[in-house]
């Protein structure tokens, strides 16, 4: 076309009979010469008859003349005209309809703005439209506090293109809306709820809270014109209060029953915005055929208060440094902040002795220079030094750290040099300080390098002149010579001095029936020692493993028909292939028939031989942390391997094996670094040997499983021989005192230096080890008839305590839910038939998924029948196992969160369960429970954190177990 057209209305009836007729409003002609007129806001967007509007916008023209302004098709009347803005009345006779505004001489058409004239007009400052896409118009009024705003459209959920109605105001910054949602007509899916918007376009960014149904739920959308999301943050009943705070981007959820008292909906979610937005009340249908009508009273629209005028701090150097007897400099700027204008006083605090300081000038409106002088004996180290401004009621603060350093120095030096510790021995050199240049700290000693199983202490630990310094090497410490280096540190220097340690091997003899030797050829000659119920086993040569001849070192003891033998693997030292365990060997010669179950890097490998002289075949059965308790057991030809974190909680390892072996075997501990150059060196404890002629030792139980230091514990089992002897009780690998001692019954008391860990009776003269039960040594035991143990594989040991009427356990494993192996830590007395629990749960620390709560248990093994009541916040559950071994099973029966009252009625096998919020009132939790349970069960408080890797931590107080 050529430059100039014509543009306009154009009809045809397509046909040349007849005429067709067509309306047009609304027409306007633009161009950049001549642009239409264009309202860009308006006064209010509802008005009853009489009530005056202003129309801001462009292209209005500087007078009226034959312009007018025109509202659903009728003119109103004109108040005053400026090319940007008009004022208008709303003349009698009025409807709801477009406003818009037309220009002469073509009579151009501005956009139009959806006008309601009611009787009931919103207040000043608020606006209404539909937003996006609704299907039928929506509408807003306001009359004696209440709101009353209808809405179609498909709403906010899961849409690029948002459609509802919209009462707003326009919000700059940070802000809050309150809004009180009294009730809604509408489909079941209608939205009714407030919203934060950052523009009135459909795909706005926006955040939205709003009743659905019952339901409290939130849409938002992140990105503009992306997809909204939504999320469930809680329930309610009309009438029902809603809050939703903007600050920055960031956006939080309230909910409340009565105005007063709220309650957080969800997490805060970050919506990022353009610092003006627009907040008030949104409803949608969820329909573009239909309105959904909602009241809403109680509204209010706050921002914060302008900050009042303020300062800040700030300085030049974070950090200053200096030397006595020097000076350093600092500057220090006030920053004005919300229109200060006043001088402020500066001072510093946290100043170390001799050093002062100095601003010039203070006060200041500005700057300052901090000068810090420190005397030739001011105090060396590093300050936190606060400064602190102040101006009238206002102090503001900020930190420096001064680091002063000494005149002078120092050196060490050790005298002798050298020292040779044989196993289980000391030495001692002596430590000397020199002072230099008038320096006058003290120096702290220390030691590093030093070999495993050596210790050092100096006497004293802080000098100025000198110090003795003995190393300490324990039976089992790694032998050969190493550089020791000794520090002194004071005032931020440090001196170094070397001592060349050399730790030999002391050879400390076997218990009387065992024997050790080398099978097979080993390159380099192995050995074994025992102190402290510790066996200490070297061994080279290659091993076990795919060869027709073994070769290793052997701790022995012969072994006729079938029997066992426990150990706990402590530690190995030596290649990555070294072979650590308990071996059953028909002969000593390198070919025997035998089956070893052993430590390998971190696996657990079986060999075996089922022929003499031929090759030997290996499999892996396990996986193991060290300490590790492994087990193998002879039944005629049939041998089986068992492993265990504790030593109480049994798992077997792979499949038993047939091997044929005569009845008179050797058994023992069997060590081998995989080469015939270099020794393996390994740890045993807890090792014992039974069989039917000679059982091992065997403790049936304890009187308590925690004590402090000086308590006496009562241990109860078999095997323990009539007098002590050479025999001795070990806690945590060393001697506890022994008060009496017979073949059933032992008392000790829990000396001091006594640490926590594994309880056993080490009987002579083979030293032949008890199984262990786990004793804690606490300031807080548990009280007279209570224990503890972890029941079942748990993989953290967990523990119990006791003070001020409050039970504080703590407990890993799995837990009891949908598993025939319960693993879970349980503080517990033993009761014979019917009985009652009743506990208070005060606090929990733990997963989300712990388990806390009142237990009735046949046994203490892993599988054993129980009903087991306990909070899993916020719902109290209950397990139940009504088959030995078998799965548990549970169901949900309540909800509680702590502190709340837990109840555990037993009747003959029926179980009743009741939770209080006050114990007092009691509520029963589900039905009864029949669970078939021996006379005599075991009663207390159970807790797991659901899983092997860490602690729930649970208090309980208001404890009780009662009989009839």
């Amino acid at each position: 076309m050529a430059q100039s057209v014509y543009v306009g209305l154009a009809v045809s009836n397509r046909t040349t009979a007849s005429l067709a007729t067509a309306t047009f409003d609304s027409v306007s002609v633009n161009s950049a010469a001549a642009p239409a007129p264009v309202i860009t806001a308006v006064s209010a967007t509802t008005g009853s008859v009489g009530s005056q509007v202003v129309v801001s916008g462009s292209g209005f023209g500087a007078t009226p003349g034959r312009s007018a302004v025109l509202l659903n098709g009728g003119a109103v009347t004109i108040n005053g005209w400026s090319d940007t803005s008009l004022t208008i009345t709303i003349p009698p006779g009025a409807t709801s309809g477009p406003l818009l505004v037309s220009v002469a001489p073509g009579m151009n058409n501005s956009n139009a703005i959806r006008f309601t004239v009611t009787p009931q007009p919103l207040p000043v400052s608020w606006l209404d439209q539909d937003v996006g896409a609704v299907g039928v118009l929506g509408s807003a009024g306001y009359a004696n506090g209440v709101f009353t705003v209808s809405g179609a459209g498909q709403g906010t959920m899961i849409t690029s293109a948002d459609g509802f109605h919209f009462v707003y105001q326009p919000l700059a910054g940070d802000g809050t809306i309150v809004a009180r949602v009294v009730s809604v007509q509408g489909s079941a899916a209608a939205q009714i709820g407030i919203m934060i918007r950052e523009t009135l376009c459909a795909g706005a960014n926006h955040v939205y809270l709003f009743d659905y149904s019952t339901s409290l739920l939130l849409t938002e959308r992140t990105s503009a014109g992306s997809s909204s999301t939504y999320q469930s943050v809680g329930s309610a009943t009309l009438p029902n209060w809603l809050k939703l705070v903007r600050s920055g981007s960031v956006f939080t959820m309230y909910g409340s029953t009565n105005g007063v008292n709220w309650t957080q909906l969800g997490t805060s979610q970050t919506v990022t915005m353009a610092q003006n937005v627009y907040l008030g009340l949104a409803v949608s249908n969820r329909n573009t055929s239909t309105l959904a009508a909602a009241t809403f009273d109680n509204v209010s629209l706050t921002t914060p208060a302008p900050p009042s005028p303020n300062f800040s701090l700030s300085t030049s150097l974070n950090s200053m440094t200096m030397t006595q007897g020097t000076s350093s400099t600092n500057t220090i700027t006030i920053t004005p902040q919300f229109g200060f204008n006043g001088n402020v006083n500066l001072s510093a605090s946290g100043l170390p002795a001799g050093v002062t300081a100095s601003f010039n000038p203070s006060p200041t409106a500005t700057t300052s220079t901090l000068t810090l002088t420190a005397a030739g004996t001011a105090a060396v180290g590093t300050f936190p030094v606060t400064i602190t401004g102040t101006s009238g009621s206002l102090t503001n603060t900020t930190m420096i750290s001064l680091i002063v350093n000494p005149q002078g120095s120092f050196t060490i030096s050790a005298a002798p040099t050298g020292l040779t510790v044989p196993q289980g021995s000391s030495a001692a050199s002596t430590v000397t300080v020199a002072l230099q240049g008038g320096f006058n700290g003290t120096i702290n000693l220390s030691a590093s390098g030093l070999p495993n199983g050596v210790t050092a202490s100096f006497i004293p630990n802080s000098t100025t002149t000198a110090s003795s310094l003995t190393l300490t090497a324990n039976p089992t410490a790694a032998t050969g010579t190493v550089v020791v280096t000794v520090t002194g540190s004071s005032l931020g220097l440090t001196s170094t001095a070397t001592i060349n340690l050399t730790v030999t091997q002391v050879i400390l003899p076997l218990p009387s029936v065992w024997s050790d030797g080398d099978i097979g050829s080993v390159g380099v000659a192995g050995s074994a020692s025992y102190s402290n119920g510790t066996f200490a086993v070297s061994g080279a040569g290659s091993g076990t493993m795919i060869t027709s001849a073994d070769s290793f070192h052997f701790v022995y003891q012969p072994l006729n028909g079938d029997g066992t033998i426990v150990a706990r693997v402590l530690s190995v030292r030596g290649s990555s292939a070294a072979q650590a365990g308990i071996m059953i060997r028909e002969m000593l010669s390198p070919g025997a028939n035998h089956l070893y179950l052993f430590d390998y890097s971190s696996q657990l490998l079986l060999t075996e031989r089922t022929t003499t002289g031929t090759s030997s075949s290996y499999q892996s059965v396990g996986s193991l942390t060290l300490p590790y308790w492994i087990k193998l057991a002879r039944g005629g030809n049939v041998f089986t391997m068992y492993g265990s974190a504790d030593g109480v909680n049994w798992v077997q390892l792979g499949t038993s094996q047939t091997v044929s072996m005569a009845a008179s075997v050797y058994v023992g501990l069997a060590v081998s670094n995989r080469t015939t150059a270099s020794l393996a060196t390994a740890t045993f404890d807890s090792v014992s040997v039974g069989s039917a002629q000679s059982p091992a030792p065997a403790i049936t139980g304890v009187s308590a499983t925690t004590g402090s230091v000086g308590s006496q514990v009562v241990i109860a089992g078999t095997g323990f021989g009539a007098t002590q002897g050479g025999s001795t009780v070990l806690l945590n690998g060393a001697a506890v005192t022994i008060n009496s001692w017979s073949a059933t019954s032992l008392t000790i008391t829990i000396p001091s230096g006594a640490t926590s860990g594994p309880l056993l009776v080490s009987v002579a003269p083979g030293m032949d080890d008890s199984n262990a039960i786990r004793f804690m040594v606490t300031s807080q035991p548990l009280p007279l008839s209570w224990l503890d143990q972890d029941v079942g594989a748990v993989g953290v040991f967990g523990s119990a305590g006791y003070t001020n009427g409050t039970f504080t356990v703590a407990g890993a494993g799995n837990g009891t839910m949908i598993t025939t192996a319960d693993g879970f830590h349980f503080a517990y007395q033993p009761l014979t038939g019917d009985c009652t629990i009743i506990a208070r749960v005060v606090s929990v620390q733990g997963s989300s998924a712990a388990q806390i709560g009142v237990m009735m248990r046949e046994a203490l093994n892993s599988g054993a029948n129980h009903v087991f009541v306990f909070d899993y916040v916020p719902s109290v559950l209950a397990t139940e196992r009504t088959g030995t071994a078998s799965s548990s099973t549970y169901q949900s029966v309540g909800s509680a969160t702590p502190p709340n009252w837990l109840k555990l009625v037993r009747s003959g096998n029926v179980f009743t369960m009741y939770g209080s919020s006050n114990g007092t009132t009691w509520t029963q939790l589900g039905p009864s429970q029949t669970v078939t349970m021996a006379p005599g069960v075991y009663v207390g408080l159970a807790v797991s954190n659901r899983n092997t890797s860490s602690l729930a931590t649970a208090t309980f107080d208001n404890v009780s177990l009662t009989t009839p």
